[in-house]
């Protein structure tokens, strides 16, 4: 393998554990404003962006940081999140 592909490699490999890294500072913010459920993910969605995924619900994860202040409440109950979600 040349060593341009090598380093490559090595950079795409560590821009991914970086947003892995990241996937789980925004799933962890996100848990702080769900009461009603414990699995909280975060991914990315080709063609929705960054996504909060709970059970087989995902919402673009723009409009779920959004919903607090939309509703006046810190926490964001399952109704309103799955009538969010894409």
């Amino acid at each position: 393998m040349n060593d341009i592909l090598f380093k490559k490699i090595k950079r795409a490999n560590s821009k991914y554990a970086e947003y892995l890294s990241a996937c789980d500072k925004v799933a962890k913010a996100a848990q702080k404003h769900i009461n009603w459920n414990d699995s909280v993910g975060c991914a990315y969605m080709p063609g929705d962006g960054l996504c909060i995924e709970i059970e087989a619900h995902v919402c673009p994860a723009t409009r779920f940081f959004e919903l607090p202040d939309i509703i006046g409440n810190d926490m964001i109950d399952e109704y309103t999140y799955r009538t969010n979600c894409i």
